[in-house]
């Protein structure tokens, strides 16, 4: 059996970093929603899906903390497509072969929000 290197890196994020505060609202395309993220205590940044078909937002607070999560990030594993796929639609992909793929901050933002949700 393979490892799944998205659970690794997902794991890696949720015993690092924590949600509070989380809102949501109604947005052009869907639901918004914005919590905002803790490392060791502190206030990091805010990780924020505006509801408008877009993308999920990271915003440090500052330089620091906006580097400290970047390096963090870069430091993740690859993970395969079909792995995040099955990890939040719970079947497979079935469209066409994807490489490897490097986590980024969007990723990041949308595992804390989802942990937020409680998805």
């Amino acid at each position: 059996m393979t490892t799944n290197a998205y659970l690794q890196g997902k794991a890696a994020i949720l015993t690092t970093f924590t949600v509070k505060g989380y809102t949501t609202w109604r947005g052009r395309e869907g639901v918004g929603a914005q919590a905002t993220l803790y490392r060791d205590g502190k206030k990091i940044g805010l990780c924020t899906d505006e509801g408008n078909g877009g993308e999920v937002d990271f915003r440090a607070y500052t330089q620091e903390g906006g580097q400290m999560v970047r390096e963090f990030v870069k430091s993740l594993p690859p993970y395969q497509f079909n792995d995040m796929w099955v990890e939040q639609y719970h079947e497979a992909w079935d469209g066409d072969t994807q490489p490897e793929r490097s986590w980024k901050l969007f990723d990041f933002a949308n595992v804390m929000l989802e942990t937020a949700e409680g998805v």
